[in-house]
């Protein structure tokens, strides 16, 4: 069973990930946390601003 609030920032994400007001790099980090947060372990990060990479990368 999914818990509400991981349906609400899996939600986020994708809302992120796609609104066309929010800057490219945010839309990105919207993309890769949804994959994150599907289960894909080898999500591509280098479209990522380095330190975010590198944060994402330590808590993965």
């Amino acid at each position: 069973m999914v818990r509400p609030e991981a349906e609400e920032y899996f939600k986020s994400a994708q809302k992120m990930a796609v609104d066309s007001s929010v800057p490219a790099e945010m839309r990105e980090l919207g993309r890769v946390l949804q994959r994150i947060m599907i289960g894909d372990r080898n999500v591509d990060l280098s479209s990522l601003p380095r330190e975010w990479a590198e944060l994402i990368k330590s808590q993965t």
